[in-house]
């Protein structure tokens, strides 16, 4: 009963009723369900809005792939998560890049390789991952068959971010 009044404090309320009474412990429950439910939906907003930046986007090498959404519980990023999320062995070749790297010649609007249309959709990814994310870092694990983690906290303070591949011979 302290504990509530104490959150009803919190709240502005609990000075306006001089009972013992709980009169809010209903709206407690709703405010703690409500607060679940935002972040959730941060999480999904940050999914929906990284998915939607990305879409029709095509990693460039030579074979073209998308970008996907991945998330997990790990509150941060290390050399065991980045393998755990490739499905690799312990050994397996991880190299950090940046993301400025890794789209140096999609995001540029003077590239012969692509459209200033498709350069242009690279800056909003980029940017749509700078807003989503923080402490973000590129990785590239594996070789030949690169898979590359665009990887940084979220919202929730979990990592996640997008992954694509890369065909390296």
């Amino acid at each position: 009963m302290q504990a509530l009044y104490v959150f009803q404090l919190a709240l502005g309320v609990a000075g306006h009723y001089t009972t013992n009474a709980l009169p809010f412990a209903p709206r407690a429950n709703i405010l703690i369900q409500d607060t679940l439910k935002r972040k959730n939906l941060i999480l999904m907003s940050t999914q929906s809005n990284l998915e939607q930046a990305a879409s029709g986007l095509l990693m460039m090498s030579e074979s073209d792939y998308p970008f996907e959404y991945f998330a997990t519980d790990d509150t941060q990023v290390n050399d065991t998560v980045l393998l755990k999320l490739a499905g690799k062995p312990q050994g397996t070749l991880i190299e950090k890049t940046t993301l400025e790297h890794l789209f140096r010649n999609m995001a540029d609007p003077n590239s012969p390789s692509v459209k200033p249309e498709t350069s242009t959709r690279f800056r909003e990814f980029i940017e749509s991952l700078k807003n989503e994310l923080t402490e973000i870092s590129v990785y590239r694990v594996g070789e030949i068959q690169v898979q590359v983690f665009i990887i940084g906290i979220n919202l929730q303070g979990t990592v996640s971010g997008m992954r694509t591949l890369l065909i390296e011979t």
